[in-house]
């Protein structure tokens, strides 16, 4: 498999790996099960209690209780304008590098914060990233939901996939930033609903830098959450349109990876390469995929 650099620079190389801090944040949906499973995921990381800052934030009357020899901070809010902005004032008191957010249930898989920290460390030109999230079905079972293409994101194609009420999303487990994006994309960060809340955050980074996909499997979240993602109507934020057929065979084709016509799409969306992960070589490398 060949190694393609590109403008944004070689990597920083291995070397000596400094291990950043990283503020992770949880939503609390009520069920105290889900969030003994992401706390245990967050405990088999490579990664000691002082290097992550932990916060729960649940709805005033629900406190949940989960023992663990992290430091974890339970935040309290009493209403929707409320948690966004303690979530922002978590974020910007954090002393964290890098940051992700997400519903308890979601579980990292062993890996990911190393994971995370290496690409961080090796490409400092990348702001924010997303990788694969795969679907747990009730028998336990882990299944890929779509395919690399299908993970290939600027602003406009996110827009018009909100726009069209798609089942296409960006996995919260699965999305990391540098805490400087958060203060790059200032006014931009506009929320409006909890329903939307990651739409909306996604949105605000989306008009400040650019979003990197990548190969790598950082999480696993319950079958359900994302049937309650794709049933939670959006049309109330985001007036439902159509695509015209032009704009329809252009994605039908990069989506089905149908060589040449996809190129098109490719260079009229001006999509950036694909942070990809060589097992036989442990390393990560850039390809214009």
């Amino acid at each position: 498999m060949a190694i393609e650099h590109h403008e944004m620079g070689e990597p920083r190389g291995e070397g000596v790996r400094h291990q950043s801090t990283f503020f992770i944040g949880i939503i609390y949906d009520g069920v105290l099960d889900n969030l003994r499973k992401t706390i245990n995921s967050i405990t088999r990381q490579n990664y000691s209690s002082p290097q992550l800052d932990l916060k729960v934030f649940y709805e005033e009357g629900q406190l949940p209780s989960v023992k663990t020899d992290m430091a974890l901070q339970y935040i309290a809010f009493e209403s929707q304008n409320d948690f966004f902005q303690k979530f922002a004032n978590s974020i910007e008191s954090s002393k964290a590098e890098y940051c992700t957010v997400f519903n308890s249930g979601d579980c990292f898989f062993d890996h990911s914060i190393g994971m995370v920290n290496r690409v961080f460390e090796d490409y400092p030109v990348i702001d924010w990233l997303t990788g694969i999230q795969t679907l747990k079905s009730a028998n336990g079972f882990n299944v890929i939901f779509g395919s690399l293409a299908t993970r290939r994101w600027n602003y406009g194609i996110f827009e018009r996939n909100l726009y069209k009420n798609s089942s296409r999303y960006i996995p919260p487990g699965s999305t990391f930033w540098r805490k400087s994006l958060w203060k790059k994309a200032g006014d931009q960060l506009y929320f409006v609903s909890a329903k939307s809340f990651y739409d909306d955050l996604w949105l605000g980074f989306f008009k400040a830098a650019e979003l990197y996909t990548s190969n790598i499997y950082f999480s696993s979240t319950w079958n359900y959450e994302v049937k309650k993602m794709k049933e939670s109507s959006k049309s109330i934020q985001y007036p439902l349109i159509e695509d015209g057929f032009l704009a329809k065979a252009q994605e039908f084709f990069f989506l089905n990876n149908i060589p040449y016509l996809r190129l098109f799409y490719k260079r009229k969306n001006k999509l950036v390469p694909v942070i990809r992960y060589d097992h036989k070589l442990q390393s990560c490398f850039l390809n214009d995929y």
